[in-house]
């Protein structure tokens, strides 16, 4: 009898028959085309043995022609999709000859729709799948993912397949992003051509000189305004190609430059913000930063050329440039940054007690100094970024910022979550918390970082332990407390 599942059962000697009742070409649609003869399956190969039908005409790939004349037979290998593991189908084909005497073929070998490509060795479905991967991983990592997939290819095989895969042509949009970047830093770059609305790559060419840029507009006709740069050769490239279009400068580019402008306009006046920053620091380098600067002007005075007075000096002519520019040696004197740091409180100590002793670490330099009464979280944060400075980066950020965004505090920001931060570790350090799970909180790379952050933290508390038990021994003996042991003396 045959069941709902299309099985046929049948009794023959106490042993139960079960035929399948589905046909090979209903699992596997590109062999319908096809007679199959046999199949073998091992434990990881399935071996298909077919052959095409001699009653169907092929048709002639070099002008259409149906033909039939039968020239000679010969077997194709060719790599199916995984059925329980690799497939083969071992395909026997027909050459025919060609009944049209104009065509330039003799014979031909006749093609089976889904089942066989010229020159490939794998099915289309295959294919496809290989393409697919290739797509997604390229070389070796799709080599070894199309391993799992029963199907062993080299990575360079991958990447012929790849490249063998024609590229989708884009339509021209109506706005156009031209933009170039480097495929070696200093040496070679390429543009890149992308649709300015939606953002979606349109072509790459490989130069950013004038001619190649002006060569693929002419190509490719239909857009109508072009998002470019400050680049002088694609401004000459879209006009040579496309005069009618409209040119535009892209957001990032426009805030990039007026940014740049607004920091040259900030460091021609730095005569006037300097001194609300810190004091100049005075020392060897600032002496010397004056004596070129009066150098450079003496002989600017007398007529010398810039080159001439680098060479004169023994300066690099962007020193000269520099010391020429200015009208004031301060300007050429910055003051120090530094980070907001709990040492701020006692930076001015240290570099009094640096100069006078310098032989002294300064971990004990830190140490032996008394430290600043702290009642809350907040007191122990306004420590941190004690010595503020003032850049001609700063300056910027302030005039380029949004109106709103210029709240008091608003700069402080982060120098208040760094505080607290500190805070919050340094109370962990003197609850006993072990150096490690400091470590591991505030995501240190390594232990010794956090040990030499920490360092007067843990000087401090062995100082506080040392004069506990000083003062406990200055006390003198209590009659109420029991004797000491005594060790004899060998």
């Amino acid at each position: 009898m045959i069941g709902s599942t299309g099985l046929w059962r049948r009794l023959v000697g106490g042993v139960i028959l079960v035929v399948c009742a589905i046909r090979l070409e209903d699992l596997s649609p590109q062999l319908a085309a096809v007679r199959v003869d046999r199949v073998e399956a091992s434990s990881n190969l399935l071996r298909i043995a077919a052959r095409t039908r001699d009653d169907a005409a092929a048709v002639c790939p070099g002008c259409g022609t149906e033909s039939d004349w039968v020239h000679s037979r010969y077997v194709r290998h060719v790599a199916d999709e995984a059925v329980g593991g690799r497939a083969v189908v071992d395909l026997s084909v027909r050459r025919l000859y060609c009944e049209n005497s104009d065509c330039p073929k003799t014979t031909f070998a006749e093609q089976v729709t889904g089942l066989t490509v010229r020159y490939q060795r794998r099915t289309p479905a295959l294919q496809h799948v290989v393409n697919a991967v290739a797509v997604a991983l390229a070389g070796s990592a799709g080599a070894r993912l199309l391993a799992v997939l029963h199907c062993a290819l080299s990575w360079a095989t991958v990447l012929n397949c790849l490249m063998c895969i024609p590229v989708p042509s884009a339509a021209v949009p109506r706005v156009l992003g031209i933009d170039e970047f480097a495929l070696r830093r200093g040496h070679r770059y390429a543009t890149i051509i992308i649709d300015a609305a939606t953002g979606a790559r349109i072509d790459v060419i490989a130069d950013r000189a004038k001619e190649p840029v002006a060569t693929w507009l002419r190509k490719h006709a239909g857009f109508e305004v072009v998002c470019r740069d400050g680049a002088g050769s694609f401004a000459q490239a879209i006009t040579d190609a496309a005069p009618h279009v409209v040119q535009v400068a892209d957001r990032w580019h426009l805030w990039h430059l007026l940014g740049e402008a607004a920091h040259r306009e900030v460091l021609a006046h730095s005569a006037c913000w300097t001194p609300l920053g810190p004091p100049i620091r005075e020392g060897r380098r600032a002496q010397t930063t004056r004596e070129r600067w009066q150098q450079v002007h003496d002989l600017r005075d007398q007529g010398v050329g810039l080159l001439e007075c680098a060479r004169r000096l023994n300066l690099a002519l962007n020193t000269v440039k520099r010391c020429a520019r200015h009208t004031e040696p301060d300007r050429l004197i910055r003051t120090p940054q530094y980070r907001p740091t709990l040492v701020d409180p006692y930076r001015e100590y240290l570099r009094k007690r640096r100069a006078t002793e310098p032989a002294v670490p300064v971990t004990h330099l830190l140490a032996a100094r008394a430290r600043p009464p702290a009642s809350s979280l907040s007191e122990r944060g306004q420590g941190c970024g004690a010595e503020p400075h003032c850049c001609s980066r700063v300056g910027v950020r302030c005039l380029l910022r949004r109106p709103c965004g210029l709240r008091a505090g608003a700069g402080r920001r982060q120098e208040r979550r760094r505080a607290v931060r500190h805070t919050c570790a340094t109370l962990l350090l003197e609850q006993g918390v072990q150096l490690v799970t400091i470590k591991e909180l505030l995501g240190h790379a390594s232990i010794d970082i956090t040990a030499q952050v920490y360092a007067h933290v843990r000087l401090r508390l062995q100082h506080d332990a040392i004069n506990q038990l000083g003062d406990v021994l200055q006390d003198g003996d209590d009659p109420e407390d029991p004797p000491m042991a005594t060790v004899p003396a060998h």
